[in-house]
């Protein structure tokens, strides 16, 4: 119902034009799609792992009035919504690499979707967890 992913190409298509690795300490963006436009979700939490299981990377917040996100000030790593407010069909955040040496990272949400009480919670992406590898230098 929903996806997360490093570009917004035909998702079912072989070649999908997505990245597969991020560049330390550089901006990448991650969009994030009802794959159903019936559905807007009303929120989110998003965050990157690194294989020992911490927290890495940081987000972007834009600074115009339409922001429906924010980082807690105890983790810059975790991004998360402001309020039950319908969100558009497509958010694009903006997230930090971590530094050089982190390796492979992956990103974990959880979306809230339909009523703001009782409504349902959905894992994104149907093949499991975006996943990305540290770019190697090739100097």
């Amino acid at each position: 119902m929903y996806s997360v992913r490093t570009g917004d190409g035909c998702m079912f298509c072989a070649d999908d034009g997505d990245t597969t690795t991020y560049i330390p300490d550089e901006y990448l963006t991650i969009f994030v799609r009802s794959l159903d436009r019936d559905h807007k979700f009303r929120g989110l939490m998003i965050h990157a792992n690194d294989v020992n299981d911490e927290l890495v990377g940081s987000w972007e917040i834009p600074q115009d009035d339409d922001v429906h996100v924010h980082t807690p000030c105890s983790s810059p790593a975790v991004l998360l919504h402001t309020s039950a407010t319908m969100k558009p069909s497509l958010t694009k955040l903006r997230w930090k690499a971590p530094p050089a040496g982190t390796g492979t990272v992956t990103f974990r949400a959880l979306i809230k979707d339909r009523v703001a009480n009782t409504g349902e919670f959905y894992y994104p992406n149907f093949n499991g967890d975006l996943k990305l590898k540290e770019a190697v230098d090739k100097e």
